[in-house]
């Protein structure tokens, strides 16, 4: 579609012009939607879990029976399966599919796991043979460019829980820069047993749900699936008549705590840093964020780190922006935790909702901050993303309103 490579200015913006997500909640974007509004969600114990490997094999899973059907020469696992799904659901989404005429080589695809795909858990546990293109972390993008023919840049992005975020963000850089024209971002994860063992042995797992923010939550609870989102410079999209659109990606910060592997370091000095220079490059004032989805994973460092950080940069307007954690609904989805978040993000700033946090009972009050905990008629100007990961990977991300 594009005569020239030069760079979109920051006037053209960046805008979300399609949704693809396969979740336990859900399988397209209205119903991931209003199951996250209105549905209670619980994990259930996985049957390819064996008791004698861990304590806690409970997950929000997504049934074998409900799963995409896998694709003929495709790369990779189950992650790759997933995502390839909700890249296609998403150009779909966004009015890329079928007959629709447009240049390829300036479409990019950035994608975020934590584990990249779990072929060699199959191979150990099943006795399967792994072929030499699946044994790589990069065959999860490698595996939608390929079923999509995408041909312009491609990356695959692993910095653990944040991967999802840090993917959007990378990829929304690549449209600001010129180097694409639009590009498929989010992430996508698959129930792993590498992490379920490390999350029981630092004893960070919940044996009840995931519950963010509540005062008796335990840890975190796995989950799974895809969200991927449709990134796109303004003036691709007016060339090519497309109308709608559900969000803009203003802007990002990002940091390192450079503190402990897996612990998150409790002043949230460098979350503080992520924040603030989301906000600069956005150019969104502390008046002008309505909503913070929260990354809320249920422990109970993060959570506390995560309420004291927002405190500091909101000061006391922390009293009137609603915070949402939607793994109380999802679980924990690993590196497609940030994934979901934007497409949240981009569903709330459309519908002009909070989405509620799940599995709250009583709010911890070492976490003081307004936690929406039923959906929430509101008009939405602009949202933060926070996601935080082990080795501390920090990110926040600004989406506004279209």
């Amino acid at each position: 579609m594009s005569d020239t490579n030069a760079p979109a200015s920051a006037a053209e913006g960046v805008e979300v012009t399609g949704l693809g997500v396969v979740s336990s909640l859900g399988h397209d974007p209205e119903t991931f939607w209003r199951h996250l509004l209105n549905s209670e969600s619980r994990p259930a114990k996985d049957a390819a879990l064996r008791p004698e490997w861990m304590p806690l094999t409970h997950t929000y899973g997504i049934p074998e029976a409900d799963r995409p059907a896998a694709e003929d020469g495709g790369l990779g696992g189950t992650a790759a399966r997933f995502g390839v799904a909700a890249s296609r659901q998403c150009l779909a989404d966004a009015g890329l599919g079928g007959s629709v005429k447009v240049d390829w080589a300036r479409g990019a695809c950035v994608l975020g796991s934590a584990m990249g795909d779990d072929v060699f858990e199959r191979a150990a546990v099943g006795g399967e043979s792994v072929p030499p293109q699946k044994a790589f972390p990069f065959t999860l993008s490698a595996a939608v460019a390929d079923a999509l023919g995408l041909s312009g840049p491609n990356l695959c992005v692993s910095t653990a829980c944040s991967a999802g975020l840090y993917a959007i963000a990378m990829a929304a850089d690549l449209i600001r820069r010129g180097e694409a024209d639009f590009a498929l971002a989010g992430g996508s994860e698959a129930i792993c047993r590498v992490a379920m063992g490390c999350f029981n042995r630092l004893q960070a797992m919940d044996d009840t749900a995931c519950r963010p923010f509540d005062r008796d939550r335990a840890g975190a609870v796995m989950g799974e699936g895809a969200a991927v989102m449709l990134l796109e410079s303004r003036r691709h999209r007016l060339a090519r008549g497309w109308q709608r659109v559900y969000a803009q990606v203003l802007g990002e910060g990002w940091s390192c705590d450079a503190h402990h592997a897996t612990m998150p370091e409790e002043t949230g000095e460098q979350a503080v840093r992520a924040i603030g220079d989301a906000l600069s490059r956005a150019g969104v004032g502390l008046g002008e964020v309505d909503l913070v989805l929260a990354h809320g994973t249920g422990t109970r460092q993060n959570d506390q780190m995560e309420s004291r950080a927002l405190r500091r940069v909101f000061g006391e307007r922390a009293d009137a922006i609603w915070v949402s954690g939607n793994k109380g609904k999802l679980g924990h989805t690993g590196g497609a935790a940030g994934a979901f978040q934007g497409l949240t993000a981009a569903m709330a700033l459309a519908h002009g909702q909070v989405p509620p946090t799940g599995n709250v009972g009583t709010q911890d009050p070492d976490c003081p901050v307004r936690l929406a905990t039923a959906p929430v008629r509101a008009p939405l100007r602009n949202v933060l993303l926070n996601s935080y990961a082990f080795g501390g990977n920090n990110i926040s991300v600004l989406m506004g309103r279209a």
